[in-house]
């Protein structure tokens, strides 16, 4: 029996957004198939993207990410090695490969000067199949304590494909703007969003203050697994709410959980290495993700596979 990859960075519309979004660079789908514990065929796509006269294998500038696909370990081996051989065919510059490993690796990782590596770092992502209060247990004392104030004049609005509004993402994007300064993606990423929930895979939460809006959040889904995709919010009203970003996650956690989501990815939540300059401002948002508790595993991404033993 064959099947498509559930990984949520695989999905056909994510790789769409993903397509839209880097309007500089050309890509080419591979299809690569593996047998994973279930005896199923399960179907992943990367790709080749072309940008500034480089080729690079990735998953339309995504890491190749294969974890959690369940693959025996002689799929996996077998598909690592398929990689490998394309980059040789292709005279691919660099492969983006992810990679999960243990406490005991990324203790000897972090002692390496390994050219092959291009980050380092933990991510975190809530077990939905816990109740909300053990969820709400495991935030920090300070997370908590700010869901507990209540601002009378905010509302929070959910919509997902029982109640969306057309162009409503529109209103998204021009705030997304504002906050900006400059428009940082084309309308057709905004309209990727929009089918994202029509086809039940997306929730938009907008926050007003009393009739002024002042913050948007898109979370993105399948019966697996769902990730806080995008935000914006008026930054000056960071100083007069406290937990504007707080009560839009928590409010995903119940929406997730109410249609039977497994688990909810936060995303990076703390960097060891990066070859890229990590700035204080995304360094400020892992300390904030990190602070929802969750299950935190390590991962690499490297930037080519040539020495590399799997």
């Amino acid at each position: 029996m064959k099947k498509k990859s559930d990984n949520l960075f695989n999905d056909e519309l994510f790789l769409e957004f993903q397509e839209k979004k880097f309007i500089n660079s050309s890509f080419k789908k591979i299809f690569l198939k593996g047998v994973n514990r279930q005896n199923n065929y399960v179907e992943y796509v990367i790709s080749i993207e072309e940008k500034h006269g480089k080729k690079i294998l990735n998953c339309f500038d995504y890491p190749i990410d294969l974890e959690n696909l369940a693959f025996t370990p002689e799929s996996y081996k077998k598909i690592v090695n398929e990689i490998k051989k394309i980059s040789i065919d292709e005279n691919i510059s660099n492969i983006y490969f992810k990679k999960k490993i243990s406490d005991e690796e990324l203790k000897k990782k972090l002692l390496e000067k390994d050219d092959a590596l291009d980050f380092i770092g933990v991510e975190s992502s809530i077990d939905l199949n816990n109740d909300l209060e053990f969820i709400n247990k495991n935030f920090s004392k300070g997370h908590r304590s700010s869901l507990k104030i209540m601002y009378k004049n905010l509302k929070y609005e959910l919509f997902d494909y029982k109640n969306y509004q057309k162009d409503l993402v529109l209103e998204m994007m021009n705030l997304h703007k504002e906050v900006s300064g400059r428009t940082t993606r084309s309308t057709d990423t905004w309209r990727t969003i929009e089918k994202m929930i029509l086809n039940k895979k997306g929730l938009l939460i907008k926050v007003k203050d009393d009739v002024k809006i002042i913050s948007f959040a898109f979370i993105f889904f399948n019966n697996k697994s769902a990730v806080y995709f995008s935000s914006c919010t008026l930054r000056e009203m960071f100083k007069l709410y406290k937990n504007i970003t707080h009560k839009t996650i928590w409010e995903s956690i119940k929406y997730l959980k109410s249609i039977n989501c497994k688990s909810f990815y936060l995303g990076i939540t703390k960097t060891h290495y990066s070859r890229s300059i990590t700035d204080k401002k995304n360094k400020n948002i892992d300390l904030f993700k990190s602070s929802f508790g969750g299950e935190k595993s390590n991962f690499i991404i490297y930037n080519n596979l040539e020495n590399i033993k799997f």
